[in-house]
């Protein structure tokens, strides 16, 4: 930060609060209640609260980098076979994303780093991999529906299709 920045950002803080903490005496009201003389709140600039999450979580190219090493890496462990079902795929994924991208409850900084992670070189390729992670949960999702219905063919079948198939298996 410049001179000229430091300089502004002491002069509004110091602004702040001279306006909230001074001359409080005065019991006038504004149209919501409050006293005039109230605080008010200091709203944080977008830049402002981006540097915390960046601060809390990295930089957000590094984090689109180190989770598309992870998710390609993983992407290709799939590939290679059919054992893992749809379930144990989800809870893989959820121990695998990195902390950089997982929402903190802060929903401005969220949105403001998402937004920022999406003009990085590799974001389009991170989101391409995890399409394709994606489209294998939905391959094995159907494929063990099938293998469910197939397995217990009564399932899904109204009363009357039940009876029928009694009615039928005891003649």
């Amino acid at each position: 930060m410049n001179r000229l920045n430091k300089l502004w950002v002491a002069v509004a803080t110091g602004l702040v609060l001279v306006w909230g903490c001074g001359g409080g005496d005065s019991a006038s009201t504004d149209g919501a209640g409050q006293d005039a003389g109230a605080p008010q709140e200091v709203v944080e600039s977008d830049a402002d609260v981006l540097q915390r999450a960046v601060d809390q979580r990295g930089t957000p190219c590094d984090c689109v980098d180190q989770n598309l090493e992870a998710m390609a890496a993983f992407l290709e462990t799939l590939n290679e076979g059919d054992a893992v079902s749809a379930q144990e795929i989800n809870a893989q994924l959820a121990e695998m994303i990195f902390p950089c991208m997982r929402p903190t409850g802060d929903s401005r900084a969220d949105q403001l780093y998402s937004k920022d992670m999406g003009v990085c070189p590799n974001f389009l390729e991170l989101t391409d991999v995890m399409k394709q992670v994606k489209e294998q949960v939905q391959v094995r999702v159907q494929r063990e529906a099938e293998k469910a219905a197939s397995e217990n063919p009564l399932k899904g079948s109204g009363a009357k299709d039940v009876l029928d198939k009694l009615k039928t298996t005891k003649n």
